[in-house]
């Protein structure tokens, strides 16, 4: 069978190669120039039959032509060679270069395979969409012509496939054009499980290999406390495939339409994007937003960006219910940095940050710039068993309403790490970190002010390691001894105001997270790590410590403003997959009250899975407006089945006059055609002039077509 087939094959491609030669020279009397060559076909089948009286050859069985990346495959097929037409039957599949597959029963197709006809077809597209037809047309190979037709994205159900699908659209008539990349519809009925629910005389859709089109999209339906009942229309321009701009109108029943842009850009050397708003207020006040971001490669070496965020005022986007609204600032950031080698970085940047939240004075929000930073590590080994290194940094700082500063700091240090034959480990640091600071108004003085803190650092670790069946437990106490000079001068530092004394930050040589304050003085940091690794296929690890400081006036605070610090501590458990638990708490050094307590679990199957987050930070450690802090959220989610899903949460203030601060809850069903969510959101916190209230949103996506939202709060 198979030295049959491979004869045939031969035979069959000589065959058509000699028919379509003598077609083309079939040219009509006084034509000089030929038309050109066609690609070759090839063609395969089981057995060969050639009537050389009437010019046709018939292969039977796994029949298989192949041209230009068409490839019809049918059990039996009749070519004509006088006519140069293919007559298929049976189990008929024409497969597309693009990937889009024709099944029929029969077909009648020209000799290249891009034009004929064909009864009860279906075609498969690239996106897993269905077209069913009475008949189809093939013109040039790139029109589908179908009389009485459906369209859809559902699969039919495998144990009853007589059931009507979920959604399907079916038309008198049905265009597929593969050269503008259309497909329309003409008298067409939108059916929801059988039932029409819509009709248009007309309707366009992009094909599956459309990645962008100019059009409107799909229009949201909505109400908002502050504004009213909302329309939403957006329209999106596809300016070149790097560009693009959607222009957004939404429509309120109480004030002026709100107008917005969305802008991006992508270039060889970078990209940029930006969105935009303006509107009347029922006040008469204009208010508007600007955001965007954009990064470029200028060389090797360099690479620049920026950041913008501009509002006119605090509530806008929180009002208008724009993306990321509860940003409690928004920053605006030009940047220039540069990668010198593997080892050095450098940095140039300026911030300017608009405050949100009603408690914001503008004029106490300082504009930075510039700041300069840059960095140096140097290669391992290379000075005297260790490495060399440099931090440096300058900033200048300016406020409207109150003091302006400049700062510049550089530290350079060597260090050098070590392991006995024993298996403790040691790392030497040797640094000398220098700031010098002046400032303008400062407790209405000027003055100029500088220190150089010279250290020496031996860290020493001890792992002590054991190994089981199936798992491995490490046990490594640590001590971190530091010897400096005392220092009393941190008297402003705004890199710092929001200090925490965390695990985090236990070893680490300065506990200040800026440079304007800097630990001082002979101090000792000391803890114990432990990790289990392989048990039940999970993890264990936990780390406690404390510091003791000679001196206790350098301006710490939150668990450092004595010479004994408080306790800081963490610890996670994922026993498996379905559990994880994490905690970090500070502990009162006197009589071990928690100060602070901050825990993180999940735990449950998709099935049913639950989680919460707990946070509580005491009064006397806390360095946001000298408050206690104590709050918890609940959540809980279940993938019902494959294809529904439940989820609810809750967030509570557990101080007193606290309360409910938000819940809320979502439905979703999603398949391979279709996603339909309901969602729920009770929000009970408000600002000037935003108000606390229910919102209610329904999104129905129809996959291939598009999506309705609808919103109401």
């Amino acid at each position: 069978m198979a030295k049959n087939r491979w004869l045939a094959a031969v035979s069959l491609l000589a065959l058509l190669a000699a028919g379509q030669a003598a077609a083309q020279t079939r040219a009509p009397a006084g034509q000089g120039a030929q038309p050109p060559a066609q690609p070759p076909v090839l063609m395969t089948a089981d057995q060969l039959d050639h009537d050389r009286e009437r010019n046709v050859v018939t292969a039977y069985g796994n029949v298989e032509i192949a041209q230009e990346g068409r490839v019809l495959n049918a059990d039996k097929v009749i070519y004509d060679m006088n006519a140069d037409r293919l007559f298929a039957y049976g189990h008929v599949v024409l497969l597309e270069a693009s990937g889009e597959v024709m099944f029929s029963e029969q077909a009648e197709v020209t000799g290249d395979l891009r034009t004929g006809v064909a009864e009860h077809i279906r075609i498969l597209m690239t996106n897993d969409a269905r077209v069913a037809a009475n008949v189809g047309r093939r013109t040039g190979g790139v029109v589908t012509e179908m009389e009485q037709a459906s369209y859809t994205a559902c699969q039919p159900c495998k144990d009853n496939p007589n059931r009507p699908l979920l959604w399907e659209i079916t038309a008198d008539q049905v265009i597929h054009d593969q050269q503008s990349h259309d497909i329309v519809f003409y008298d067409a009925w939108f059916n929801v499980l059988g039932w029409p629910v819509a009709y248009t005389p007309w309707f366009s859709t992009p094909d599956p290999t459309v990645k962008q089109r100019s059009g409107l999209m799909p229009v949201t339906l909505g109400h908002n406390n502050d504004i009213g009942y909302t329309v939403t229309i957006p329209y999106y321009w596809a300016i070149s495939p790097q560009e693009d701009l959607t222009v957004t109108t939404r429509f309120s029943d109480q004030q002026l339409p709100i107008l917005s842009f969305e802008h991006r850009k992508v270039f060889s050397f970078g990209q940029m994007e930006t969105d935009a708003s303006i509107t009347e207020d029922e006040t008469g006040d204009v208010r508007g937003h600007i955001r965007g971001k954009g990064k470029f490669n200028i060389n090797e070496t360099y690479r620049g960006g920026y950041e913008i965020g501009l509002t006119s005022d605090g509530t806008y986007l929180k009002r208008y219910e724009f993306v990321n609204a509860g940003m409690p600032f928004l920053t605006n950031r030009p940047y220039l940095e540069g990668f010198y080698s593997e080892r050095s970085y450098a940095l140039a940047e300026s911030f300017y940050f608009q405050g949100q939240r009603s408690t914001d004075i503008q004029g106490d929000i300082p504009v930075v710039g510039p700041l300069l930073t840059y960095s140096y590590v140097g290669q391992p080994g290379s000075a005297f068993g260790g490495r060399f290194g440099l931090d440096a940094n300058f900033v200048q700082l300016s406020r409207t309403d109150s003091y302006d500063s400049r700062r510049a700091y550089v530290r350079p240090y060597w260090t050098m790490p070590y392991t006995s034959s024993r298996g403790d480990i040691y790392t030497v640091t040797l640094a000398a970190p220098a700031v010098l600071e002046q400032f303008n108004d400062y407790n209405n003085t000027d003055g100029t002010t500088g220190r150089i803190l010279p250290e020496a650092t031996l860290d020493w670790r001890y792992p002590f390691v054991r190994l089981g069946n199936a798992n491995q437990q490490v046990i490594e106490p640590i001590v971190q001894a530091v010897l400096a000079p005392h220092w009393t001068g941190n008297t402003k530092n705004p890199d710092a105001i929001t200090f925490d004394f965390t695990d985090t930050s236990l070893f680490q040589l300065s506990h200040f997270t800026g440079y304007d304050g800097y630990s001082s003085g002979p101090r000792l940091n000391y803890g114990l790590k432990y990790s289990l690794n392989g048990w039940k296929n999970g993890s264990v690890s936990a780390l406690v410590g404390q510091s003791y400081r000679i001196y206790a006036d350098d301006g710490l605070s939150a668990g450092l403003d004595q010479n004994l610090s408080d306790v800081v501590g963490r610890l996670a458990v994922s026993p498996s997959p379905n559990i994880d638990f994490y905690y970090r708490f500070l502990l009162d050094k006197d009589d071990f009250a928690l100060l602070r307590s901050e825990a993180t679990a999940t735990f449950g199957p998709s099935l049913l899975r639950f989680s919460a987050d707990y946070s509580f930070i005491d009064q006397s450690v806390s360095t946001v407006n000298n408050e206690t802090r104590d709050e918890v959220t609940f959540g809980i989610s279940s993938a019902i089945t494959q294809r529904w899903s439940l989820a609810a949460f809750t967030r509570h203030d557990l101080t007193s006059g606290g309360g409910l601060l938000y819940n809320g809850g979502s439905v979703t069903y999603d398949d391979e055609c279709f996603t339909m969510s309901l969602s729920f959101l009770n929000q009970r916190t408000s600002d000037t002039d935003t108000t606390q209230g229910q919102t209610f949103m329904a999104r129905l996506v129809f996959k291939t077509l598009g999506e309705t939202p609808v919103k109401f709060n």
